[in-house]
């Protein structure tokens, strides 16, 4: 039996470094036509789903497989980019189109570029790419700017409830105290670390931000987070 098991080991861990050697290093760039850093794209790959976004720069460094694809997605475009063993991607973005990018400008070479059904808080089962996001915190960054988290708390900028992440914050728009309350399926947390420990971006049906709400009173003074989950078979 521990023969069995040891050698289960070995091949696994062979299997592993076989398929590491086979990735490489690929530097992704992403900016407008102008050569302007898009530091808010959202970039994945096939072989691993998992959003990340690039620095100040818009670039970010990601281990590829040599036939791998490059997904990157801005607002409700994702932009389909094959590797094809290169070593550097560079992707120019122009409303709702992504082309191949030379010495900081697009070239005529476009990718295919996928238009995502407009963001809904109301109803989160129209996107399809709520797996990418790796947990409930990342997905609320992306999707909801006028929410900051911290310390496992979420506050809510106070002029900005309600405004769904196609909006952009205002100058001199100011933190809530306290902390937002958050409702899970009709059941208020203790606080959005809690939630963010045990939901994942693929359950939620819903997550609607509200400045205030009568039904929770002075406990909702921060503004609330509705979250309704899915239920079997949705």
């Amino acid at each position: 039996m521990k023969k069995q098991a040891l050698l289960c080991f070995v091949l696994l861990s062979v299997g592993f470094l076989v398929a590491a050697a086979q990735t490489q290093p690929v530097k992704i760039t992403v900016t407008n036509t102008k050569g302007k850093p898009l530091n808010k794209a959202l970039i994945s790959l096939k072989s691993a789903p998992h959003y990340r976004t690039p620095g100040k720069d818009g670039s970010l460094t990601m281990q590829a497989l040599p036939d791998d694809t490059i997904f990157v997605t801005l607002d409700r475009y994702i932009g389909s980019i094959p590797v094809d063993a290169s070593s550097e991607v560079a992707v120019a973005v122009a409303k709702g189109q992504m082309f191949k990018a030379e010495n900081g400008k697009p070239t005529s070479t476009a990718y295919t570029v996928l238009t995502l059904p407009p963001f809904n808080q109301y109803d989160l089962t129209t996107m399809p790419n709520l797996h990418a996001y790796p947990d409930l915190k990342s997905f609320v960054t992306v999707r909801y700017p006028a929410v900051r988290i911290k310390d496992g708390e979420a506050y809510l900028l106070s002029s900005s409830a309600g405004r769904p992440s196609s909006g952009t914050l205002a100058t001199g728009e100011q933190q809530s105290s306290p902390p937002m309350l958050i409702v899970v399926d009709g059941s208020p947390r203790q606080n959005f670390g809690t939630v963010n420990d045990v939901v994942r971006p693929s359950e939620l049906k819903s997550l609607v931000i509200k400045k205030a709400d009568a039904m929770y009173g002075m406990r909702g003074a921060g503004g609330i987070m509705e979250i309704t989950l899915k239920k079997g078979g949705e």
